[in-house]
């Protein structure tokens, strides 16, 4: 493929979106390549809150991605309990269960022996939804996997152009692969898994025009068919969430409508500065971390590119599946 005008923001939701057919960001997922971005890229950045580190850091892999299953308590309800079974070498957290779904009783079943068991933290209006990330992550690891060749080159393409705007400290990791930020929309987008993925950390003790100038860096690699995605949330503030709500609450969508008319205003400014002028943006993200992805598309479409809305859904009344392309108007 030669140049990408495009880079996206894409809202990842939570792991469910793998395999929970009622939502409807993942059929437009699925249908991404007859509708959103119809020639294959050459490689693919992405760029997932579940990567946070203090300073930025690519995953150089020779191979393939490992598919991380990486879940964490915020979550999932008290009724679920967090399975952490280390591999005595790689001391690795690998999967997530729920013991009364699954039904394995810890003390006779010996794959149980290296499992321990601590509550989470009490969100009983997630427990219907949640339910399914045990199901995400126990069955994960047999049939939901995303083995897509790492992007060595594209990585130290990557470090190269963020040392060469001013980012004093760009690191390397050679052995992580892709997290859920990362795999969860890709499987649905790209199922075969043929396409090389880079993924690049974010850093969430800075702001958003710090993220911006990160993407502002890497827009030369539009220009050699790289796919850049921002993969994060609208809206995340998990603890909010009322399963099979059915309307939108007030914050929730005042937030949501600010950042859909100042991105389609090209009002990026304002969007960097969310945190002051966006109505409920404490709310809305309690943490930066998943609103950052689009800081970094944004950036990298170009300061005078063309934001578009191209899929927006609500999930438990509070979380935004809103997505956006950003299009470059440089020649």
């Amino acid at each position: 493929m030669g140049k990408i005008r495009e880079t996206f923001f894409l809202s990842h939701g939570s792991p469910t979106l793998s395999i929970d057919d009622s939502l409807p960001m993942r059929h437009f997922m699925k249908a991404w390549k007859h509708d959103s971005l119809l020639e294959k890229p050459n490689s693919i950045l992405i760029i997932s809150p579940h990567w946070d580190t203090s300073v930025p850091i690519v995953n150089v892999v020779n191979t393939t991605n490992e598919t991380i299953y990486d879940f964490h308590d915020d979550d999932t309800p008290d009724e679920m309990f967090l399975a952490e079974e280390y591999d005595v070498k790689k001391k690795k957290v690998v999967r997530y269960c729920e013991e009364h779904e699954t039904g394995r009783d810890k003390e006779k079943d010996p794959s149980f022996c290296n499992v321990v068991f601590r509550p989470c933290r009490l969100l009983h209006q997630l427990m219907c939804q949640f339910s399914m990330i045990a199901k995400v992550a126990d069955y994960g690891q047999s049939t939901l996997k995303y083995p897509a060749p790492g992007a060595p080159e594209l990585a130290k393409r990557v470090k190269d152009l963020l040392m060469a705007s001013g980012f004093d400290r760009v690191d390397e990791d050679t052995k992580r692969g892709l997290d859920h930020g990362a795999w969860v929309p890709l499987i649905l987008m790209y199922p075969e898994a043929d396409i090389p993925v880079c993924q690049l950390s974010l850093q969430s003790n800075e702001d958003g025009t710090y993220h911006y100038n990160m993407g502002k860096a890497l827009a030369p690699l539009k220009d050699e068919g790289v796919l850049i995605i921002g993969s994060g949330s609208a809206t995340h503030n998990i603890r909010s969430l009322q399963r099979g709500c059915t309307s939108v609450f007030p914050w929730a969508e005042e937030f949501d409508t600010w950042i859909k008319d100042a991105l389609l205003n090209g009002r990026y400014e304002d969007v960097n500065d969310f945190e002051t002028k966006a109505p409920h943006a404490k709310m809305a993200h309690p943490h930066a971390d998943h609103f950052y992805p689009l800081h970094v598309a944004m950036g990298a479409a170009g300061e005078n590119a063309k934001a578009k809305l191209i899929h927006h859904s609500w999930d438990g009344g509070a979380l935004s599946f809103a997505s956006y392309s950003f299009t470059s108007t440089a020649d």
